[in-house]
């Protein structure tokens, strides 16, 4: 078809598209690449989460899709967890969303 109508299907009439897997892949190898330095494999290890730190490292490179989004999503859970949790600990009359900005000032580590 390209070589008998090149006008309609010749090779600058044509869009490459990444499928929604290599687009996961891509956004999940980006978010290794921001936790790479962070401790992230040997927290995730010492929690229990995974057997190796060398099975940890393997969710920031997304080598297995299904495997980093659970991580990710254990992770984001336990998270959201631990800061409602903080909050319960606080004893304050402010709202979640108003605590969680006076918070970060107040204390410096607030944020980690």
């Amino acid at each position: 078809m390209q070589s008998s109508f090149p006008e309609i299907f010749g090779e600058d009439k044509f869009v490459v598209m990444l499928g929604g897997l290599h687009i996961e892949m891509a956004l999940w190898s980006t978010m290794g690449d921001l936790l790479l330095g962070s401790e992230w494999p040997k927290a995730l290890n010492e929690a229990g989460l995974v057997k190796t730190q060398e099975a940890a490292t393997a969710f920031l490179k997304a080598s297995d899709p299904m495997r980093t989004r659970y991580a990710h999503q254990v992770i984001v859970v336990v998270l959201d967890s631990l800061l409602k949790r903080a909050y319960d600990y606080g004893g304050t009359d402010m709202t979640p969303e108003d605590w969680a900005v006076v918070a970060p000032q107040e204390s410096p580590t607030f944020k980690f």
